[in-house]
């Protein structure tokens, strides 16, 4: 059996340009991105009923200073003029309102589908998401997909916008009124839609990928410093993690100049409109009836509203540019280990799990070396070593989480012929270091799964010899655990732990260190519930270093140096004193006896 391991692309590399982010999550979407062309449409009447506004009030304002006006509306009575204004208000307001609902509602569906597949993304890549940090990982669930909002809610209706409505004002002026006032504001709408969105562009870009590694380097160390909140306090590190922190969050010097051109811009912006009025007015001068020029310089400043919008969503474009290009990495990035094209199927229950001449290498050095192991229902095998020995890459390599080399059977079939959902249903692995989720006990037991009845969860508790703690629970299965179950003991927690895995009911179990943090006379109690467990059919092999709960075991492997350099059952390991196993049980009753 050989499993490929598949790294995401490099930072920088083609499939992470821009275009492609955008095509994958364009058609991540495309769906639902439909009703972008309504808001489209509803900007641009926005944008004409404000200057409408403009219009019929420069009417009324022209007509009281008794200037002559010959454009439409002009012999219309105050009355009149004053019902225009009410009526083009309230619909500003409506197309307001119906623009932003469309267009908050596309993106706030995309946002739920990219969360979904994000989500995705990181199961297809679990359980063992080498160089993944929980920082930079819920950063990109969180504030990366919350940044995508601009994209698809303040993109494409106010860039359809300002191109309509200013296309459509230069027309009309330079056709009804004045072509020179009509190049000029056509050139106006050009240097603040186009020119000035470019002024930077480069360096607002690398601003914000440096802000958003800023951002990650900080949400890491918080992270860091949250988890280990005990040990920061216990060793008065406090000044120490403060110090990280502002370490992570230092900003380069680019981001600065990049303010420098956020300032250029929005100098921009607030100039060139009236740079504008000042044009036309100096082309109108002895060319435009007086009425006709007023009018004219009233609509030139507001005209530029819907440009002016473009400078500001092409500097927010950016961040989000960037978090989308950080959603398409994460999506390139390949499991640790890949599907089976043509998938077979687990048939009736055979031979148990065959180990054969099975290794597994990490960073070109090998931690485990041929070994070989089989494992039938309704027995028990045992793995023991000293730390590093390979125990745990073999749990690993069992659950297709690493890349190994060998063959492993699973009644006849190989595993890497199997589909990880069908493979990590028949072997369920319990880790030291497994966790509870935030939520009750009954979500903990259960974990998504349902049918499960409260019969059944009281059961496994009382088999693991948790009977008495839950009884004392006055919630019961809703009671809250607290964060990663911090409300309860280490041993409830693996104990816990160990009866989710239970109540899957696995063909094979796999404990690796799942009972290092009992007692003694609680062990015992486990390995007793797990002894029925077995004599029920389970298969079990367990990893631990606590060699005196496998004093029953038929079979027990000593690896050393991912090797394997003994085996056989405890009771003949113990009858060789010379033997690993013997004295590592010679060191650990002296350890007991010392009180360590």
């Amino acid at each position: 059996m050989s499993t490929e391991h598949h790294q995401a692309p490099a930072r920088g590399q083609r499939p992470h340009a821009t275009a492609g982010a955008v095509r994958w999550i364009l058609a991540s979407t495309r769906d639902i991105v439909a009703p972008l062309l309504l808001a489209s449409v509803l900007a641009c009447l926005t944008r004409l009923v404000a200057l409408a506004i403009y219009y019929v009030a420069g009417l009324g304002l022209i007509r009281a200073s008794g200037l002559a006006l010959a454009l439409p509306g002009s012999a219309a009575g105050y009355g009149v003029l004053a019902g225009w204004l009410i009526a083009l208000a309230l619909a500003k307001g409506v197309l307001r309102y119906a623009e932003q609902y469309v267009g908050h509602k596309v993106a706030f569906l995309a946002l739920a589908r990219l969360r979904t597949q994000v989500y995705a993304d990181y199961e297809r890549q679990a359980p063992f998401a080498s160089g993944a940090h929980s920082g930079s990982m819920l950063q990109r669930a969180v504030r990366d997909i919350d940044r995508v909002e601009v994209f698809f809610a303040h993109t494409l209706p106010p860039a359809v916008a300002a191109l309509v409505t200013s296309v459509l004002v230069a027309v009309l002026v330079g056709f009804g009124v004045d072509g020179p006032s009509g190049l000029i504001l056509l050139g106006g709408y050009l240097v603040l839609g186009l020119l000035v969105p470019w002024l930077g562009l480069g360096s607002l870009r690398r601003a914000a990928g440096a802000e958003a590694a800023a951002r990650a380097r900080t949400s890491r160390a918080i992270g860091d410093t949250l988890s280990g909140a005990e040990a920061v306090f216990s060793l008065h590190a406090q000044a120490a993690m403060t110090d990280r922190l502002g370490r992570a969050g230092r900003l380069p010097g680019g981001v600065r100049r990049a303010s420098w051109v956020r300032g250029l811009r929005a100098s921009a912006v607030a100039v060139v409109p009236w740079l504008a009025v000042l044009g036309v007015a100096v082309a109108g001068l002895g060319r435009v009836p007086g009425g006709e020029l007023i009018l004219l310089l009233v609509l030139t400043v507001p005209s530029f509203e819907a440009v002016r919008g473009v400078e500001g969503f092409v500097g927010s474009l950016q961040e989000s540019l960037h978090s989308i290009r950080t959603l398409y990495a994460n999506h390139l990035a390949e499991p640790p280990v890949a599907e089976p094209g043509a998938a077979r199927a687990l048939g009736a229950a055979g031979d148990g799990l065959q180990v054969q001449d099975l290794s597994v290498q990490r960073q070109g050095r090998t931690v485990l070396r041929a070994l070989d192991l089989e494992l039938g229902r309704g027995e028990r095998v045992a793995l023991v070593g000293e730390s590093g020995s390979g125990k745990s890459t073999l749990a690993a390599a069992l659950l297709r989480a690493v890349d190994s080399h060998g063959t492993v059977l699973l009644d006849g079939v190989p595993i890497d012929e199997l589909t990880l959902s069908d493979l990590r249903t028949a072997l369920v692995l319990v880790a030291q270091d497994d966790s509870l989720v935030r939520g009750t006990l009954r979500e903990n037991l259960t974990l998504g799964r349902t049918g499960m009845t409260d019969a059944t969860l009281a059961g496994v508790l009382q088999e693991l010899g948790l009977g008495q703690w839950f009884a004392a629970q006055r919630e019961g299965l809703d009671t809250r655990l607290g964060e990663r179950g911090s409300r309860i003991s280490g041993g409830q927690r693996q104990r816990l732990v160990l009866a989710r895995a239970l109540l899957r009911e696995p063909q094979f179990l796999i404990l690796d260190e799942a009972t290092s943090a009992l007692d003694t006379h609680t062990e015992t109690l486990v390995m007793q519930a797990l002894a029925r467990r077995v004599d029920a059919g389970m298969g079990l092999l367990m990893i631990s270093h606590k060699l005196g709960v496998l004093q029953d075991f038929a079979e027990v492997i000593v690896l050393a140096d991912g090797e394997v350099i003994e085996r056989g059952s405890a009771a003949a390991l113990l009858d060789r004193p010379d033997s690993l196993f013997a004295r590592m049980r010679r060191r650990e009753l002296a350890s007991i006896e010392d009180g360590v």
